[in-house]
């Protein structure tokens, strides 16, 4: 994991801005996105579509 290790500020910015983040996947692009969970249907779009690809490239 390309992750600076963890220091005191970071702990507690994470804490205060995203509670419900999970561990590792924290980056600061998304607290700069918003709170709301548009990134995270984004996201979750992003790996349907690509497992569907996938899926349908093994079946062609």
């Amino acid at each position: 994991m390309s992750h600076s290790p963890p220091t005191t500020a970071h702990a507690h910015d994470h804490a205060r801005h995203r509670p419900a983040a999970i561990p590792g996947r924290a980056e600061p692009r998304i607290s700069a996105l918003g709170r709301s969970g548009l990134e995270r249907l984004f996201h979750a779009a992003i790996v349907v579509a690509l497992l569907w690809a996938a899926v349908f490239w093994a079946m062609s």
